[in-house]
């Protein structure tokens, strides 16, 4: 019902460039990271009244879905809703209130990154609309060849046996790369059972988001290689590890183009620049949506909420992880309606596994600079055992460490604070915007 609702639904808006204009729901994320703030603004506010119009039969669908997973737990014996997720997740409950706790103590360097970044940009009092503002820097335009160089070289200079496995894909011709007009939107990897072979979707415009995006997915195919031998089932791992392996791939990524002195600096701040993006996704965004869906489901079991409550709900979560960096006007209150994720039927609580995966992969970045050769061996036995052992096992089995303690994820969140004060230092340099 949402999705038959949303694909159909458009919004209108004034452009502060173009007039007014009218644009499909499905453009509201692009529109969200102009860098043009009045762009941002608008669009919000139009999408908003567009959402509202629809806000009884959205509230349904989030009712029904948390109804009847509810009562579902209630008939098999499952005592809390959280459950569901954390097995298809591969955690314990502890290791999740840890990773949470840990996020929410160190709240206070999420809002230095984004007070930061809106400031740089002249914002002087930020809101949602402003959480994935593009920054209005020349960034550059690689081709797919030089993109594909990149990545590459990245590779090589931190992984080689990564970077050898990524030549032979593209040796090989298993990515479908090329924009086409049939072409569906977004990027993924899938793994034949019968051959063990990746194939990566993906559509290229020449940016170093999509460069990225590349790295991801091809941080997944490496993934299923090492799993090539294993067992089907050994196989099927949950979506913390598959997420810390393309988080993995990306971190290589930046590592090694911040270490080629023959790179320019324009082209280390942009992936930089991603790099913070991710740091306030990861930080804030998604862990606002993982308490909301909490929330949800607390008062789900008392009774339907209002489409009014759920706009409660989301503002007040909003402005409890933003602080005093947000005005009581800055919280977006109809994002519930507006993130498809939130209405997904198969995966619970979809959000907080990429959370789980980018802090964790963290953890082997550290390894790998204290000792590359043993950090690497273990993030290999780390994926080779991540489709049999749970979270727990699998990075006290190869890390010696235990993700069930706040102490493991304060670590991680601390040790973003270089690539940060990087950022910061390039940022600065350039000329005001």
């Amino acid at each position: 019902l949402y999705f038959s609702a949303v694909s159909n639904m458009s919004f209108s808006y004034e452009d502060p460039e173009t007039g007014p204009q009218t644009a499909p729901l499905s453009q509201l994320n692009s529109l969200l990271a102009s860098a043009n703030r009045e762009r941002r603004l608008a669009a919000n506010e139009g999408s908003a009244k567009a959402l509202q119009g629809n806000q009884h039969l959205f509230a349904a669908a989030l009712n029904a879905i948390a109804g009847t997973r509810l009562e579902l737990n209630r008939r098999r014996g499952i005592p809390h809703f959280l459950e569901p997720g954390l097995f298809q997740s591969g955690i314990g409950k502890a290791s999740l209130e840890a990773l949470m706790a840990a996020i929410e103590s160190r709240v206070d360097f999420a809002r230095e990154v984004f007070r930061f970044r809106t400031a740089t940009m002249g914002i002087e009092k930020p809101g949602w609309v402003d959480l994935r503002a593009s920054l209005p820097i020349d960034g550059s335009t690689p081709t797919w060849v030089e993109g594909v160089s990149l990545i590459s070289d990245a590779f090589q200079r931190t992984y080689p046996t990564l970077g050898d496995f990524f030549d032979q894909m593209i040796e090989k011709e298993w990515i479908d790369h090329s924009p086409r007009s049939s072409k569906r939107p977004g990027g993924f990897c899938t793994t034949s059972a019968l051959t063990g072979e990746s194939r990566i979707f993906m559509t290229y415009k020449d940016t170093l988001n999509d460069v990225l995006t590349l790295a991801h997915e091809a941080g997944h195919a490496w993934h299923a290689r090492l799993l090539k031998d294993t067992r089907l089932m050994a196989g099927r791992y949950p979506m913390t590890l598959a997420e810390t392996a393309s988080t993995f791939a990306e971190r290589l990524l930046t590592q090694g183009v911040l270490s080629n002195p023959s790179i320019d600096q324009k082209t280390h701040l942009v992936l930089l620049d991603a790099e913070v993006e991710h740091m306030l996704a990861f930080l804030l965004d998604l862990p606002i949506r993982f308490r909301f869906e909490e929330a949800v489901y607390r008062e789900r079991a008392h009774g339907t909420l209002s489409p009014s409550r759920f706009c409660h709900l989301m503002a007040s979560t909003q402005q409890r992880f933003f602080g005093d960096t947000f005005s009581e006007e800055s919280p977006d209150p109809w994002f519930w309606a507006s993130k498809m994720h939130f209405y997904f039927d198969k995966i619970e609580f979809y959000n907080y596994p990429y959370v789980f995966g980018y802090l964790l992969s963290q953890a082997f970045v550290d390894a790998i600079h204290q000792d590359a050769s043993a950090g690497f061996a273990a993030y290999e036995r780390f994926l080779k055992c991540s489709g049999s052992l749970s979270c727990e096992a699998v990075v006290k089995e190869t890390l010696g460490l235990d993700i069930s303690e706040d102490s493991f994820w304060k670590r991680q969140i601390d040790g973003l604070c270089a690539n940060f004060a990087h950022y910061q230092s390039l940022l600065q340099a350039q000329s005001a915007f």
